[in-house]
């Protein structure tokens, strides 16, 4: 199955900033959250293509990749200060690709899944660790799971226009797992550029302990 995850941009100008002013402290790095969702799809045979919008790539470069790459799965992460731009990205995708399964996860999700799952305008949010959760998502849609949709832990999806919570599912004890970050779906670390506050030299990679 081909799987698009996408890493949403708060975008300064919008936000009535000067981009010129921040260009210097914003800590743009990895997405290591999509990386490591991006190792666990792989790991079970998909196909998965990353697009990192902190890297400056707008709407118009969004479609056009997501068109090109025509996955059954578009996967958004989203903190609460960008989640207005994983919906925007959502509805502008939708209309180009109706066919496509919507799916959220990260901190606005799973810190406030009532909200995030409002508007409808995805089809499942995952909540908390995403790893386990996305991949038995993905085997339900793809059949091979015999579990409804309640059986799932970790996710929330609308149902008769009412938004169900399912139960939280248990955090993964043992970590090694857990396959390395797909780090190669991404550029180069010389792409990315760290607040220089967080770091000593360059380049700079990230890890989560």
């Amino acid at each position: 199955m081909k799987i698009l995850l996408i890493n949403p941009s708060f975008y300064l100008g919008e936000a009535g900033a000067e981009e010129k002013s921040f260009e210097k402290v914003v800590n743009v790095i990895p997405p290591l959250g999509l990386l490591y969702l991006a190792a666990v799809s792989e790991q079970k045979n998909h196909v998965v293509k990353i697009i990192d919008c902190s890297l400056g790539f707008g709407y118009s470069v969004i479609l056009e990749e997501a068109k090109k790459f025509q996955p059954r799965i578009i996967g958004i992460t989203a903190t609460t200060p960008v989640f207005q731009y994983a919906t925007h990205i959502a509805v502008l995708l939708r209309k180009a690709l109706p066919e496509v399964v919507f799916v959220c996860g990260g901190a606005h999700p799973t810190s406030s899944p009532q909200d995030a799952g409002e508007k409808g305008v995805f089809d499942y949010l995952v909540l908390g660790e995403g790893e386990n959760t996305f991949i038995e998502l993905i085997s339900y849609l793809e059949g091979k799971v015999t579990l409804s949709l309640q059986d799932i832990k970790g996710i929330a999806f609308r149902e008769n226009g009412k938004l169900i919570i399912n139960p939280q599912r248990q955090r993964i004890d043992d970590l090694d797992s857990i396959p390395l970050p797909a780090r190669h779906l991404v550029p180069s670390l010389d792409v990315y550029s760290p607040t220089p506050a967080s770091y000593r030299r360059l380049p700079l990679a990230v890890i989560i302990t």
